[in-house]
């Protein structure tokens, strides 16, 4: 670990693919496909050089393969988005 934050950074820049339909989504990190494994990311652009930094969470199953309940939270923007569209949030549901 000598990132600042505590986080392993790796020692050379990898190139990174990010892409998807808008349902699913791939990363592809130094040519591998790591979607499955990555519960979490973030990519910070910095505008004046174009450089880049992506921080990841991983999980320790393919979330695909998950069947469970879990509590589903939208934040206001996207709630507001949905409801522009035609969403109808369940009743009592604080939206």
């Amino acid at each position: 670990m000598d990132g600042k934050d505590g986080c392993a950074v790796s020692k050379d820049l990898l190139p990174i693919r990010i892409s998807g339909n808008g349902i699913a989504h791939k990363l592809e990190v130094g040519g591998r496909d790591i979607s499955g494994w990555v519960s979490r990311l973030e990519l910070e652009i910095d505008p004046s050089d174009g450089g880049a930094v992506l921080r990841l969470s991983m999980c320790a199953v393919d979330v695909s393969a998950v069947d469970t309940r879990a509590q589903v939270k939208i934040d206001a923007e996207t709630a507001e988005t949905l409801k522009a569209l035609g969403w109808t949030p369940p009743p009592g549901e604080a939206t």
